[in-house]
């Protein structure tokens, strides 16, 4: 439920916002997140857990840098 301009807020600060989703979230979905940086999906997490407990850590193989997102809530 966050507004497209909240969407871009979290894009412009280095986050990765959760994907949309039609209820059904499963760990195939938090693999393949597009980074915020670069907008490539050649990503890959390497934390389910971040600096909170609704945030992962993941990592992007073409712009070479780490970014957080937000995990999806069902």
């Amino acid at each position: 439920m966050i507004t497209p301009g909240g969407l871009e807020g979290l894009k412009k600060h280095g986050l990765a916002p959760p994907e949309r989703h039609s209820g059904l979230v499963q760990i195939d979905f938090l693999a393949k997140v597009k980074c915020p940086l670069c907008g490539s999906r050649n990503t890959v997490m390497k934390s389910p857990f971040g600096p909170t407990l609704c945030r992962s850590i993941h990592y992007c193989n073409d712009c070479l840098n780490a970014f957080e997102q937000f995990k999806p809530v069902e």
